[in-house]
């Protein structure tokens, strides 16, 4: 195991009110550590606050301030604050990565204002500032972000390049963030980077072989068109196309994301986001045995439903309380 979000704090974000801090298990074994709760809890939050502080960015333009929400108490007081620590294996290094943001008031009405990532890294017990190429080179570059989350709503390209994330420009992303990485670390990557067609057909290899594992179909294969994904009858002439549901497009849209990450010279934490809630019991046990094997420390959000019959115990649950300030979230371990 590389590389690990070893503590999360969350100040003032969305439906989290002052700080809530998250400590995940601090082991050099692949480990999963699962975060349970109702809908409506903070799950996605949580997930949006991670990726908010290593981007700067969300897909939701929502108000990130958790005092202006309907129903909370309004406040002017201070900002709101993402902090991540991460630990480096490999390289025996600890990094500290924080971001704050406020909601700004303007004339055309409340705004995100998000300020910039500040890097710290321990050193013989001390924290100190240290460039954003460094450290971001060393763990994992931003962009390699998009496929360490997986959610429902973010999906690799099947059957339709014009819908999810394009297959090239996932290639393209992993080679890039490959490339850094290599660099910051003094790796030589192996041959099949040497351009994205062979770095697509090592892809496209890997998630073949965890289809059968994941969807438990063994009678078609994943074969590149069109800049996607298409599926295709691996028996009989000439192949015709699989019709896949949903189910099966969000299991293969996140085998392509595991084998992306997978393939980096450090890999990355991966980030699950109600993973299983668009999935049968079937593909839930069939996702669940990939991810369980893989080498790297996996966070998983869900309901209570979605782990009935996984091997994961909840580190921390999340739970809607009602105060005389507004609305909360509580964490407990």
């Amino acid at each position: 195991m590389e590389l690990r979000i070893e503590s999360l704090s969350i100040e003032d974000f969305r439906c989290f009110k002052s700080e809530h801090r998250f400590d995940f298990d601090q082991t050099d074994q692949s480990s999963i550590q699962g975060i349970t709760g109702p809908n409506e809890s903070g799950k996605t939050t949580v997930a949006d606050g991670i990726q908010l502080c290593f981007t700067g960015g969300l897909r939701n333009t929502a108000l990130l301030d958790s005092r202006r929400l309907e129903g909370c108490r309004q406040t002017n007081s201070g900002s709101g604050r993402i902090t991540i620590t991460t630990y480096d294996g490999e390289l025996d290094r600890r990094f500290q990565f924080s971001r704050q943001f406020r909601v700004a008031e303007t004339q055309r009405g409340p705004v995100n204002s998000v300020g910039p990532l500040q890097i710290s890294e321990e050193t013989d017990g001390a924290w100190n500032s240290t460039t954003h190429f460094d450290a971001m080179n060393t763990v994992f570059p931003t962009p390699a972000f998009r496929f360490c989350r997986l959610d429902a709503e973010q999906l690799v390209a099947i059957g339709n390049p014009n819908t999810g994330l394009r297959w090239s420009t996932l290639l393209e992303t992993v080679g890039d963030a490959a490339a850094k990485q290599a660099v910051a670390r003094g790796y030589d990557l192996p041959p099949y980077f040497a351009d994205n067609d062979a770095l697509g057909d090592e892809m496209l290899r890997r998630i073949n072989t965890l289809v059968e594992k994941a969807d438990d179909r063994d009678d078609y294969d994943l074969v590149v068109r069109d800049d996607c994904l298409v599926p295709l009858a691996s028996e009989g002439e000439p192949r015709a196309e699989v019709i896949l549901g949903s189910g099966n497009r969000l299991v293969i849209s996140h085998l392509a994301a595991i084998v992306a990450g997978k393939v980096l010279p450090a890999t990355p934490p991966l980030i699950g986001d109600s993973l299983f809630g668009r999935l049968d019991q079937q593909k839930r046990q069939g996702m669940y045995s990939v991810i369980n094997q893989l080498d790297r420390q996996v966070i998983l959000l869900g309901t209570a439903v979605e782990f009935e019959g996984l091997d994961i115990s909840p580190g921390f649950t999340l739970e809607r309380v009602a105060d005389e300030e507004g609305c909360r979230v509580a964490t407990k371990n």
